[in-house]
């Protein structure tokens, strides 16, 4: 990023940021130079920060502010991931980042966040899908809720209650093979939510299926007892749904060919949620970060689109730097390389 886009674009974000969001986000749509152009919401980057990535997020608009829930560094061998917090009353502007979800020892992690507001019969409660790791099984989701949007939450347990830091959460979406450690194989998460009328919609992705990488859908009343998963025709990872109200259909992002020199990002719809389109692009690799990963896009606190526009963020190299030229610390070092990751946004129109 040449340093005369990075003083056009502080000048734009600094005479936005009186503005009301609806002038502003028409200011942002209506500059086609700062559009459809990357700008760094977290700096994972920071000397002394604890915490060395941020990708994954949901982000939901709720309570007057935007919510963003997104995976970053955890504690150690048995906590590998938190879920860290940040909020924006412009989705440009954000707080600094809070740790509000860490693994307990069943879970050794707690990543990939999807975030929305539902009443299940005893009140309304931010619900969270969040994917842990279990031994030898792999990647599991687990849900926990809060009354208010940066928590605490609280997880639902085998015991059938909610506790902060229970022993044993319930596993709500199990891959349909279970994996011995080392096995290098993924398992099944990354959830996306969605609420249409009195459905949950979760889609997720299950990597044991098959052997490659399937988004599955499964839908619930209450976010505990869930349908038995179909398998969607979208192969692909790591997306983001939301629902559009204007075309009664949903939207689906996602980042092909993510954690490589060559990303894009695209999207399709689908009626039912079960059948997609192809992937149509929004950004081809040489008008997008490269290594660019685990997208996710703003939407109301029951997951739809406001409008037809969405913020949408995802991970990607510290400062967008070219040094980041491999995955591999081996090949390209340290901090520009796997696990480096600051969390960035565009503004896109559907």
């Amino acid at each position: 990023m040449s340093l005369k886009y990075i003083s056009k674009f502080a000048i734009l974000l600094i005479a936005i940021s009186s503005m009301p969001f609806a002038q502003a986000q028409r200011r942002l749509f209506g500059n086609s130079d700062i559009k459809d152009k990357p700008f760094k919401m977290v700096d994972a980057s920071p000397l002394g920060a604890n915490y060395a990535y941020t990708y994954g997020p949901s982000i939901i608009f709720s309570e007057g502010k935007y919510h963003a829930y997104y995976c970053s560094t955890g504690a150690g061998s048995l906590d590998w991931d938190h879920i860290r917090y940040s909020e924006s009353k412009d989705l440009i502007h954000w707080t600094s980042p809070e740790s509000i979800v860490q693994s307990t020892r069943l879970e050794r992690a707690a990543c990939d966040p999807s975030v929305v507001r539902f009443d299940a019969g005893d009140g309304l409660y931010y619900y969270m899908m969040f994917s842990g790791n279990i031994l030898d099984v792999q990647t599991v989701n687990f849900i926990a809720r809060s009354k208010n949007p940066s928590g605490p939450f609280y997880r639902y347990t085998d015991r059938r209650t909610w506790e902060q830091n229970p022993h044993d959460s319930k596993v709500m979406v199990w891959p349909k093979v279970a994996a011995p450690e080392g096995s290098n194989i993924y398992g099944a998460g990354q959830a996306s939510l969605v609420v249409v009328g009195d459905t949950i919609y979760q889609w997720f992705t299950d990597t044991t299926v098959t052997g490659k990488n399937l988004i599955l859908l499964n839908k619930s009343k209450d976010m505990i007892n869930w349908t038995r998963a179909v398998i969607t025709n979208a192969e692909t990872s790591s997306i983001d749904v939301k629902y559009d109200e204007a075309k009664n259909d949903f939207v689906m992002i996602e980042i092909l060919n993510q954690h490589t020199d060559h990303s894009i990002l695209s999207f399709r719809r689908s009626p039912d949620g079960i059948t997609w389109t192809k992937s149509q692009i929004i950004n081809d690799e040489k008008h997008f970060p490269k290594w660019a990963n685990n997208p996710g896009m703003s939407g109301n606190e029951q997951g739809h689109l406001i409008g037809n526009k969405a913020l949408v963020a995802y991970g990607a190299p510290f400062d967008l730097s070219p040094q980041y030229t491999s995955n591999d610390c081996n090949v390209s070092p340290s901090p520009y390389c796997w696990g480096h990751w600051d969390l960035y946004g565009q503004f896109v129109s559907f």
